[in-house]
């Protein structure tokens, strides 16, 4: 009888999409989608999430199960994308579209005139590193302040051996300490990683 009587199609909320923290390339990175739904009558039984790249037809993009949630994929240097969910319910409803921002992927390097710098920072040349090097500080008080309008945002650096904590403020407001420490070899440098990542 409920499924006879179910006609009325799930919810579902927009896509999210944010940097996920792990490791990244010089010119890619991992990103996480998420969304969620609900549906009052007979249940949700199955999701669709879509991707469209720099304005092309969409596409399917695979999911782990038919209600999962949430999606990892990579996002490329200097493209746009978005994505798009939608809900059936187990008496095969459909939900409409719900679609996310647009976003373009952009790597402002540690020269940026974005950045300013107080206290005592180095440079140092690393392989692997997106524009070819890593600036460092290892005299208190050595702050970095990036300055830029946007939905989503993300910290890309190195770990090494001798590395320590950083502490994080977003709009002045202290939000964790990132600890950079990794390996036991002095000099001994991970790949580039994202370290904090913000919607």
């Amino acid at each position: 009888p409920a499924l006879a009587a179910d006609t009325t199609p799930p919810t579902i909320t927009p896509p999210v999409s944010k940097f996920a923290v792990g490791s990244t390339g010089t010119s890619s990175s991992p990103i996480r989608i998420t969304w969620t739904s609900a549906d009052d009558w007979t249940g949700v039984s199955q999701h669709r999430l879509q991707q469209s790249v720099d304005g092309a037809a969409w596409t399917n993009v695979g999911l782990s199960s038919a209600t999962a949630t949430s999606a990892t994929r990579t996002v490329a240097l200097g493209h746009s994308y978005r994505y798009r969910t939608r809900a059936a319910d187990v008496a095969g409803n459909w939900s409409a579209w719900m679609y996310g921002p647009t976003f373009t992927f952009r790597i402002y390097q540690q020269t940026s005139g974005n950045i300013a710098y107080t206290g005592t920072w180095y440079s140092q040349s690393i392989a692997g590193a997106s524009g070819g090097s890593s600036k460092y500080s290892n005299t208190p008080p050595g702050r970095a302040k990036f300055t830029i309008s946007a939905r989503s945002i993300a910290w890309v650096g190195m770990t090494c051996s001798y590395c320590g904590m950083a502490p994080v403020y977003v709009d002045g407001v202290y939000k964790t300490s990132v600890n950079t420490q990794w390996g036991t070899v002095n000099g001994q440098h991970s790949g580039p990683r994202v370290m904090y990542a913000r919607s």
